[in-house]
């Protein structure tokens, strides 16, 4: 994956999740990792196509989704439920949203599929392309790993 391609995804994510949640992500780490992928509670996929394809992974903890699903509605959750994973889900669907547009403006023709939620500790995930980046996010005292398994066709 190109570099210029990262970042197109980590800006993306960080300007949604400051526009949709008033969280302010903050870069922890950048790592590559290696199939499969373990989650960490709660994993949100999002496939793309076109001219990049494969798989985006959003892992992070239910905590973590309960909160961010709270600043999304102002609504307090204090458990895991329909609605939490509905806002993450549809958060995960905009922020691709947002990267396939700056892409499109580059030239690229992508389109995003429908995200998926797995729930489980240490579900493991096989993708399509391995090595993968990852993009390590704090938030509100909490870790988010947003998994890049994305190549060019």
């Amino acid at each position: 994956m190109k570099a210029e391609h990262i970042i197109i995804f980590l800006n993306s994510t960080i300007n949604i999740f400051k526009e949709m949640t008033s969280v302010n992500l903050e870069v922890k780490n950048k790592t590559i990792k290696n199939v499969p992928v373990t989650t960490e509670e709660v994993g949100v996929i999002i496939g793309i196509t076109g001219d990049l394809e494969g798989n985006i992974i959003l892992n992070l903890s239910e905590k973590c989704c309960c909160s961010i699903a709270q600043n999304m509605s102002g609504i307090e959750f204090k458990e895991y439920n329909e609605l939490v994973e509905s806002a993450i889900s549809e958060l995960l669907n905009i922020t691709m949203g947002k990267s396939c547009s700056v892409l499109e403006q580059q030239g690229l023709k992508v389109d995003i599929t429908s995200p998926l939620t797995i729930r489980g500790i240490d579900v493991k995930l096989s993708v399509k392309y391995s090595p993968l980046i990852s993009l390590q996010f704090i938030c509100e005292n909490e870790s988010i790993d947003l998994d890049l398994s994305v190549r060019a066709k």
